[in-house]
């Protein structure tokens, strides 16, 4: 059995390193849904993408 652990909802999630600018919308909506299902975040969370403008 795992260590259970008690966690403040998420208010911010960050994701980078070019990595957004490669991943289709479709991806990233199963991403955010799959963490939405594991993971808890307050009502009106900020979510920051940043990408790489040299990638297109």
């Amino acid at each position: 059995m795992g260590i259970m652990f008690k966690v403040a909802p998420f208010n911010l999630f960050s994701l980078g390193g070019g990595m957004p600018s490669l991943i289709s919308e479709k991806a990233l909506s199963k991403l955010f849904s799959d963490l939405k299902m594991r993971l808890k975040f307050v009502n009106y969370i900020e979510i920051t993408l940043k990408t790489n403008p040299d990638t297109f």
